[in-house]
């Protein structure tokens, strides 16, 4: 049935959405508004804004310096980068002389695997397309390898000195120092 609009002075056989019929728009919203009160339904009051707990110093974020800090008495040099570069990606210093570092911790995959439990010197292959080679002389890595973006910075807080040699690595943090670490993989297999 057409609907008389007294706006236009036509007829149309559509109606706005909640709009009562015979009647207007206002008439809808004013009824809501009665039905709301009926209801209990009243604005409710704001509460007091709460005091925002203070931040301790060293959670607080702050940009990471440019470089990361170097080991008292051993500073960082052109050439030990270099060094250190040669030796992440050279498979050398592997139990079996076949992975390098940079087999477990790809630049491509996050600096990390991609597996949820890496190989090590038993697999063939790179991230999660690395599987198993032959017999496993050594048991499966019990836990995945982490990534190894910014860990030169692991042990930094916020608005503190750094000990770069007492910094915390691995997930659990059973070795401190970048220096430490860096032979666990070596001596374990």
């Amino acid at each position: 049935m057409p609907i008389h609009d007294p706006r236009s002075g036509t007829e149309t056989a559509r109606r706005s959405a909640g709009e009562i019929p015979g009647r207007g728009p206002r008439v809808a919203t004013a009824a809501l508004a009665v039905l709301l009160g009926i209801t209990g339904l009243r604005e409710v009051p704001a509460e007091p804004p709460r005091p925002t707990p203070e931040i301790p110093r060293e959670l607080r974020l702050s940009p990471l310096p440019v470089r990361a800090p170097d080991l008292p008495g051993n500073p960082s040099s052109e050439d030990k980068i270099e060094l250190g570069r040669l030796l992440f990606f050279d498979p050398i210093l592997s139990g079996n002389s076949n992975v390098a570092c940079a087999t477990c911790h790809h630049p491509g995959l996050g600096w990390a695997d991609g597996r949820p439990l890496p190989l090590g010197i038993d697999g063939a292959g790179l991230g999660p397309s690395r599987l198993p080679r032959g017999v496993a002389r050594t048991p499966l890595l019990e836990r995945n390898t982490p990534g190894l973006v910014n860990v030169g910075f692991n042990g930094m807080l916020s608005g503190q000195g750094v000990l770069p040699e007492r910094a915390p690595m691995f997930w659990d943090s059973r070795v401190e120092g970048l220096e430490a670490q860096a032979l666990i993989p070596i001596e374990s297999r």
